[in-house]
């Protein structure tokens, strides 16, 4: 079940315009916010030439005890690629930018939970998040997205991608949507672990390496690993020699549904029945 997500209210409580430093000096950067992009601040940077240079860019600052030992500290919660933007092109163009800054507070309970319901809500470019920043933000709230981030790094020379690596840990529980309002879990860490030891398996050896990477599309290699996910533990380290033999011989379809099918009938084959089989059969059920 989904959980329902926590209404957090916030108050402005200072505004201002910046036009030299832009608060580099009394804005700290969010812990959980996302990295900085350098492809959005160059983007920024050439709007600033096309768009009037003092135009008004807004900073939304979050007051908060959360962190540095209860101290209440300003954070940059929303702007910080702006902000990046502006210090470049100033230092570049020599002309000012004017950010417009809003410090809000917590209006309730200042927990760190509730700055990550205040950034989901009050972060503009929240929509272009790439589910590598919700990883990057939410590995450090929560263990299991903090297990996430380490072994996607782990396995990065894999190009497992994020939705298949959330298809390998949460073994078909967790959609992505869940995974960006933080439902995620590691549900059964032996059999997820045997799966990532299968990758291995094929992966270091290069030539079946090359071969998995054909894999057309990573919703084919998402159906590789679900049908993983509905195996015994013992099945999959089985499987190691079967999954490589079929790879190599390169006979698989590029058809989601149909690549499915394959998986099954490799791992569950179908046995014939001769026909005095089926008689024996017929007369222990009369």
């Amino acid at each position: 079940m989904l959980q329902e997500k926590k209404a957090v209210k916030v108050r402005v409580i200072e505004s201002g315009i910046i036009t030299t430093n832009y608060g580099i000096d009394v804005f700290q950067n969010l812990p959980i916010n996302r990295e900085l992009k350098p492809a959005n601040i160059n983007k920024l940077v050439k709007a600033f030439r096309i768009v009037e240079p003092c135009g008004v860019s807004v900073l939304t600052v979050i007051r908060t005890g959360a962190w540095n030992n209860g101290t209440k500290t300003d954070y940059l919660c929303d702007g910080h690629n702006r902000r990046a933007a502006a210090l470049k092109y100033a230092k570049e163009f020599g002309s000012p930018v004017r950010l417009t800054f809003n410090i809000i507070e917590i209006d309730g309970e200042d927990t760190i939970e509730n700055i990550y319901a205040v950034l989901q809500t009050i972060n503009v470019n929240l929509g272009t998040w790439s589910p590598k920043d919700y990883t990057t933000t939410l590995s450090k709230l929560n263990e299991d997205y903090k297990e996430f981030s380490r072994l996607s790094l782990e396995y990065k020379g894999f190009k497992l991608g994020e939705s298949t690596m959330l298809e390998i840990l949460a073994l078909g529980t967790c959609t992505m949507k869940q995974y960006k309002e933080k439902q995620f879990k590691i549900v059964n860490k032996e059999k997820s672990y045997a799966i990532l030891h299968l990758i291995s398996e094929i992966g270091f050896n290069e030539p079946r390496k090359q071969i998995f990477d054909k894999l057309p599309h990573t919703h084919i290699k998402r159906a590789l690993f679900k049908q993983l996910a509905i195996m015994e533990t013992t099945q999959i380290n089985e499987a190691v020699s079967k999954i490589q033999e079929w790879l190599e011989n390169n006979t698989f379809s590029y058809q989601e549904q149909t690549f499915r099918e394959e998986l099954e009938s490799i791992f569950n084959p179908k046995v014939e029945t001769t026909e005095i089989e089926e008689a024996e059969a017929e007369t222990e059920m009369s």
